[in-house]
This record gives structure tokens, sequence and C-alpha cells, in this order.
């Protein structure tokens, strides 16, 4: 039988994220934010269905982080895509497309909340 994880032990997605610093000089915040979003969504995803692929997951973007922090060559200046290839590799084509779909499927929804709760443009002034 298949023992649910236990989150009580584990580090916080945002805290597990940003605590490595791969993200901090992203060019653009919204693209280090649907990076960072991407990223906890399949961390997210994997620990609810495959602990081992969890671990696995986490100790790929350690390694990358200690990477980032040694400035070795690729890892440098935010660049996450030997992060997301090794992700994409140990998680296969399938999960990741489903991942990025949730992604945009997630901005969607925040773009048309965000949009909802801005108040319309009048002439008059108060």
């Amino acid at each position: 039988m298949k023992q649910r994880h236990d989150s009580s032990t584990s580090i916080p997605l945002t805290v597990f994220v940003a605590q490595f610093g791969l993200l901090e000089q992203e060019s653009t915040k919204e693209a280090k934010e649907d990076i960072q979003m991407l990223v906890r969504l399949l961390l997210k995803s994997l620990e609810r269905k495959d602990e081992l692929l969890s671990a696995r997951a986490k100790s790929i973007i350690i390694y990358c982080a200690g990477r980032k922090m040694r400035q070795e060559h690729g890892y440098e200046f935010g660049n996450t895509a030997p992060m997301e290839r090794r992700l994409k590799e140990l998680v296969g084509d399938h999960h990741w497309k489903r991942v990025y779909d949730y992604l945009d499927y997630y901005i969607a929804q925040e773009k048309r909340r965000d949009a909802s709760l801005t108040p319309p443009v009048s002439g008059r002034s108060i």
C-alpha cells in the first residue's frame, strides 16, 4: 500500500524554490514568477503522485542551485534552462506538458481575476 506524503515534515514549496536563489536574476519579473510557479506546480503534483520523483526533482533543483552559486558556465544570471531540461527529462513529456497547460490556465485565471478587480475608469475626478 502506498503511503501518503506527510507534508508537515516537508519544506513549503515557496520557501524551497526561493531558498536556493535559482531565479533571482531573471530578466523580467513576470518571467521569474512564471518559472517559480511552474516549479511549484510540478513539485506539488509530484508530491501527490510520486514521492520518489518528487525527491529526485528536489535534488535536481538543489544541484542546479549549487552550480549557480558557484557561477558555473550555463548556470549564471538566473539561467533556468538547465534545471528545466533536467526536470523535463525526469518527469517526461506528458507530465511536463500537463504542468505547463495548468500553468497557462492558472495565469489566465489570475489575469481574469485581476481584470475583474480593476475599477472602471471614468472621466470624473473625485
